[in-house]
């Protein structure tokens, strides 16, 4: 199987994917929003994958329709596990580790740059959005924004850490801000267009292509 599609559906899980156990047994799963019928991540995630179903709409008003990739069975849950394992970043694999009640193979990032690339490039498709921002001090001028937040539990999330040197340590990482007692989310941010457009040309390549 292709090392840069795995790579691509560990990133693309370290944005969006759990794994828990169930009054069944266990379970795994990737949430999708998406106004258009079922979001082709999820297809392609599934197709790399091999097991689970898609699932949805979910419709909530005022809301994007919900739509999800779900494994029920130990079996197809361990089948992800083995498969995405070695390019997940800890807390997901700590997830399945807890959910299958055992290890999944070392790890094996930082690999190769494009693979790293490629696992950027699924996080991004899972946490990350671009937009426009008012400038602070031009009115009438906007200033292009990559935006990737990520929650952790103590200090920056490492899966912003792995994406910030993915795009070459282009961009700047904030937090850490704190709604409550918890973590709050982190993000990479991106400050100028120069900036974007060479952190966009490092990996939406890769995104397109998958």
């Amino acid at each position: 199987m292709d090392r840069h599609e795995l790579a691509w559906a560990a990133g693309f899980f370290d944005g969006e994917g759990w794994a828990g156990k169930s009054k069944r047994g266990v379970q795994s799963r990737v949430n999708q929003a998406g106004p258009d019928g079922m979001p082709a991540v999820l297809v392609n995630f599934q197709r790399i994958v091999g097991v689970g179903r898609l699932k949805g709409p979910q419709v909530t008003d005022g809301k994007q329709d919900l739509f999800w990739w779900e494994a029920t069975s130990r079996p197809d849950v361990g089948r992800v596990a083995d498969l995405l394992g070695p390019w997940l970043c800890p807390v997901k694999r700590a997830a399945f580790e807890r959910t299958l009640g055992r290890s999944l193979a070392p790890r094996i990032w930082p690999g190769s740059a494009s693979e790293e690339r490629a696992w950027a490039g699924g996080f991004f498709d899972g946490e990350g959005s671009t937009y426009l921002e008012k400038h602070r001090t031009h009115a009438s001028y906007f200033v292009p924004r990559l935006y990737v937040p990520q929650s952790s539990e103590l200090s920056v999330a490492v899966e912003l850490i792995r994406l910030k040197s993915a795009l070459a340590d282009l961009g700047k990482i904030s937090g850490v801000r704190r709604p409550g007692a918890s973590g709050g989310p982190t993000d990479v941010g991106v400050s100028s267009l120069r900036r974007l457009c060479n952190s966009a040309c490092i990996f939406f390549g890769r995104l397109l292509a998958t």
